[in-house]
C-alpha cells in the first residue's frame, strides 16, 4: 500500500534569487551608480551607444583599469555591475557590426564578469 505524506508542501521561494513575483528580475528602485571605485566601469557603461557609434568603445575598454569585485557589497551592486559589464562586452564584440565581430573578449571584463557570477553562485547555495 502506498504511503500518503501528510506534511504540507513548502512553497518555492524566489527570495534567495532576488526575483519578484510582481516584477520578475527587475529590481524596484534599481541602483543608478556603483561606489566611486567603479567609476571607470560606469563612465563607459553610460556611453556605450555613443562609443559604439564612434567606433571608440574597444579602445576605451582596452585602456580601462582592471578592477576587483571585492568592493561590491550587495546583490543590487552586483546586479548593476553585471549589467554594466555585460553592456560593455556586447558593445565590444559588435562595435564593427557583423563583419567586424571579434572572437576574444577583453580579458579584464571576462575576469570581472566571472567573479560576479562566482559570487552569485556562492550566495545561492
Amino acid at each position: 500500500m502506498a504511503s500518503c505524506s501528510t506534511e504540507p508542501k513548502v512553497p518555492f521561494s524566489l527570495e534567495p534569487y532576488h526575483v519578484s513575483t510582481e516584477l520578475g528580475f527587475v529590481l524596484p528602485a534599481p541602483l543608478q551608480e556603483l561606489p566611486e571605485y567603479y567609476r571607470p566601469w560606469m563612465d563607459i557603461a553610460f556611453q556605450v551607444s555613443d562609443l559604439v557609434q564612434s567606433h571608440t568603445l574597444r579602445s576605451r575598454i582596452d585602456k580601462m583599469p582592471l578592477l576587483s569585485t571585492e568592493y561590491l557589497q550587495s546583490h543590487r551592486e552586483l546586479r548593476l555591475a553585471h549589467l554594466a559589464l555585460s553592456a560593455m562586452t556586447m558593445g565590444y564584440v559588435w562595435q564593427e557590426g557583423e563583419e567586424g565581430t571579434i572572437q576574444v573578449v577583453f580579458a579584464n571584463s571576462s575576469d570581472e564578469l566571472q567573479q560576479i557570477l562566482n559570487i552569485y553562485d556562492k550566495t545561492l547555495k
